[in-house]
């Protein structure tokens, strides 16, 4: 499933980013992927896809609508020791240089020139609502906090962060959505 969070920034589950209708009709043109494993990699994809072949056309077809080069992949678990917190940046980053951003105009066609991103993980709320909060938090520049950012989320998507992420949010407000010199 996918839910639009606001204009050009979607959050959904992994089936979402594998079905290229679904990327299409959306016009999901970047993708942020949450996962142990990035989607060529995961097992799931190839069961419930069938066959080797049909499964490599699919993927194919997933990336003639969104290429490899705006795909970030962050390899996270759905998990309470896993630190969300230090990839913050990088996930904001990279929605801030796609979002609103056309793709090459024979990859969009004139329909919608705009970028349009998804942000997903398994299930399509923990990892990937944590991602999408510290976005909005950081795009308000500390106007919507943690609260907000969440609520906003489970709103449209009708389920929660965890725990564990949630303190992390707290965290990257109280370090003004910022890891920089963290990550040097």
């Amino acid at each position: 499933s996918i839910t639009e969070v606001e204009k050009n920034l979607f959050i959904g589950n992994a089936g979402a980013a594998f079905d290229a209708p679904t990327l299409r009709n959306h016009g999901i043109t970047a993708v942020v992927t949450i996962l142990g494993k990035s989607l060529e990699e995961n097992a799931w994809c190839r069961d419930a896809i069938g066959k080797d072949s049909r499964w490599e056309k699919q993927l194919h077809k997933v990336r003639m609508i969104v290429p490899q080069s705006h795909s970030l992949h962050i390899r996270l678990l759905d998990s309470a020791d896993e630190d969300i917190l230090g990839h913050m940046s990088e996930i904001c980053d990279f929605i801030e240089q796609h979002k609103g951003v056309p793709l090459e105009p024979w990859l969009t066609g004139p329909e919608d020139p705009k970028g349009t991103v998804l942000v997903h993980c398994y299930g399509g709320y923990c990892r990937s609502g944590a991602a999408v909060a510290a976005y909005l938090m950081r795009e308000s520049r500390g106007l919507v906090g943690v609260d907000q950012a969440i609520k906003k989320i489970a709103d449209t998507r009708g389920e929660d962060v965890s725990r564990a992420f949630k303190d992390q949010l707290r965290l990257w407000g109280v370090l003004q959505y910022s890891l920089r010199e963290r990550d040097q």
